[in-house]
């Protein structure tokens, strides 16, 4: 179906007078060319030199990698869903290869930031928004060390990207079929990548329903009614995440009894138990918990206040096994155990996330990738970068500490309320 922009919607789009060869007005090619070519200077300058980066989770990741190139896909269910595993290999050319796919996750981050000023662009028809939305994105430095970590961060912000900008587009283009598929495969793509955006689809499916009922549908042909209708918009976006999904949720329960992508979330919850002020004061019923958290206690890193899952699941799933739990699947027991404690002290895991809350607003630190293992994180001798390079950083670092908890609160408010203002005023309706 072509697309069709909807005067109603978005009046006085960016891209309509003067137009070039691509269709392009001369000012956003030129500030295409200048993200660019900032993106791309930002990165030889940063990152330029430093090698692939592998943290806690990067073997994880390999090994599913490995497991596909040698036995084919799809892997079994792991603590890590195929979509990542899969990128390292296609960066590969069909096999593994960390410095190639280093430099893809570079390319990718280069790309994202051309997304985010799109986005940022389609969405509030003004220019500096876009531009300032996406110079401050491109110097992010935690982001720039993470696309040099063999991490699925960098290819799911991609995604997320991505999404945005198809998302902002619908707004003039509300009825196009293939654009709210495109959508639809954009997220399930993330997704498969990083679970957690499945969250987003929610948010994506009201806006399918909110943005292509804004404007009369036509009368006359029922098929064209019924296709210009939010509910075919809603069904295009759905059916590349039933498909993709779905199929992949299908096949692993129906070939390993686990209707999930992947396992993660009862594991990783463990690190909540993981605070001294929650598995120091667990009910009796619960001691086993405590005494396998207290006997990892020296092997804690430093730089955490709790002591991570990976040192204790083992040692809990033993414990539990023996308490009398059903440990079938560690991940559902993890989740189990954690539940637990949190109802046995539910004030001191309720404060536990609330510190975790405000540790996410005023807390930014650059880990990932600007030293090669973690083992030697915190170690600047140890650091991929020069002396001058690191300074930088550390400057970056504190300009982004001091801006951070006032962009995420201007971002997580500006697109929804900009985004649902914008359908409103299309037609002076948004589900009617």
């Amino acid at each position: 179906m072509e697309e069709k922009e909807i005067p109603g919607s978005f009046r006085a789009g960016p891209f309509r007078a003067g137009t070039g060869a691509l269709g392009l007005p001369p000012f956003l090619k030129r500030d295409l060319l200048f993200l660019a070519f900032l993106a791309l200077f930002a990165r030889l300058l940063l990152v330029g030199l430093v090698r692939p980066s592998l943290f806690w989770d990067s073997g994880s990741f390999l090994q599913v990698a490995r497991w596909i190139l040698t036995r084919g896909f799809p892997p079994p269910v792991t603590l890590r869903p195929p979509g990542y595993p899969l990128f390292l290999l296609a960066a590969g050319g069909g096999g593994i290869s960390l410095e190639a796919a280093a430099l893809v996750q570079r390319l990718l981050g280069a790309a994202s930031v051309l997304l985010v000023y799109m986005a940022v662009r389609e969405l509030f028809r003004r220019r500096g928004p876009a531009l300032g939305a996406a110079i401050l994105f491109t110097f992010m430095p935690d982001l720039l060390f993470m696309e040099v970590t063999i991490y699925s961060e960098t290819l799911a912000l991609f995604f997320v990207s991505l999404s945005l900008w198809l998302l902002a587009r619908r707004g003039r283009y509300p009825r196009s079929l293939p654009g709210w598929t495109s959508l639809g495969l954009c997220l399930a793509l993330g997704i498969l990548t990083r679970p957690i955006l499945a969250a987003a689809a929610p948010f994506y499916a009201g806006a399918a329903l909110t943005l292509s009922g804004a404007s009369e549908s036509p009368r006359g042909n029922l098929l064209r009614s019924f296709l210009a209708s939010r509910w075919a918009s809603l069904g295009a976006f759905l059916v590349p995440l039933l498909v993709l999904v779905g199929g992949m949720i299908s096949w692993n329960g129906s070939r390993h009894g686990l209707y999930k992508l992947a396992d993660g979330m009862g594991f990783s919850s463990l690190d909540y138990v993981g605070y001294p002020t929650l598995y120091k004061r667990l009910p009796p019923s619960l001691e086993w918990v405590t005494k396998v958290y207290e006997s990892k206690e020296r092997e804690k890193e430093p730089w955490l206040p709790y002591v991570r899952w990976g040192l204790v699941y083992k040692d809990l799933m033993e414990e539990a096994r023996k308490a009398g739990w059903d440990t079938s699947d560690w991940d559902r027991t993890s989740l189990r155990i954690t539940l637990a404690a949190a109802r046995a002290r539910p004030g001191a895991y309720l404060r536990i996330w609330m510190d975790t809350f405000l540790r996410f607003w005023t807390k930014y630190d650059v880990i990932y990738g600007l030293w090669e293992r973690y083992e030697d994180m915190g170690k600047t001798e140890k650091a991929q970068v020069c002396v001058q390079r690191l300074a930088a950083v550390r400057i970056l670092k504190m300009v982004f500490s001091l801006l951070l908890p006032f962009l995420a609160v201007l971002a997580f408010l500006s697109f929804p309320l900009t985004f649902l203002d914008r359908a409103w005023k299309g037609k002076g309706r948004l589900l009617v």
